[in-house]
């Protein structure tokens, strides 16, 4: 057996023991390429807006990463995760729109409701500056993405229907993170 299919076999064993030991999925994701400062600031992230409950953890919007974290394949993969990260970066600046939307407005009653405004005030800063941080490492991830491009079409459709003002997918979305940056790194690195 080849070091990659041997590599893939393992990842995929390792995989399905996590599952089947209710590993949260937010957490599976954590590898070499997902430093401890970012499990840190996603699970700050997910405490604070409930990430962790389950019609959050229900429904994928991002399930064929899991394959690509196991695949050799990286050319076929970068369109979708270049696709999958601009996907990400319009969330993030919804997110945070409707954070500095809410801090100009506070006293209008016409403020629409925004992810961040079931954090408290204490923690609204480091909530947001959390997801900055995120938001960064996923855009300077997705440079080094740009040139490679492949054709998912059906995937594609998909991802560009998601609605990124929906409070379910942004939770969704940002549930997904690590194991969403796990697979984009993948593709970004050198690979078998």
């Amino acid at each position: 057996m080849s070091p990659c299919s041997t590599s893939a076999c393992l990842l995929v064993l390792l995989g399905a023991v996590l599952a089947a030991s209710g590993f949260p999925r937010h957490r599976r994701a954590h590898s070499q390429h997902v430093s401890e400062r970012m499990t840190q600031k996603q699970a700050l992230i997910a405490h604070e807006l409930g990430l962790t409950q389950p019609e959050v953890g229900n429904i994928e919007l991002f399930s064929f990463v899991n394959s690509i974290n196991t695949s050799c394949q990286r050319n076929n993969n970068i369109e979708l995760i270049n696709t999958t990260l601009d996907v990400y970066k319009r969330i993030f600046s919804s997110i945070l729109a409707h954070s500095n939307h809410h801090h100009h407005t506070q006293g209008e009653s016409t403020a629409s409701v925004g992810l961040l405004d079931q954090v408290s005030d204490s923690k609204r800063s480091e909530v947001e500056s959390a997801l900055e941080i995120l938001r960064d490492k996923m855009e300077g991830l997705k440079k080094h993405l740009t040139d490679m491009n492949q054709h998912k079409e059906k995937i594609l459709d998909r991802l560009n229907e998601i609605k990124v003002d929906d409070l379910m997918a942004q939770k969704r979305a940002l549930a997904e993170y690590l194991g969403v940056f796990q697979a984009a790194s993948v593709i970004a690195q050198a690979s078998c």
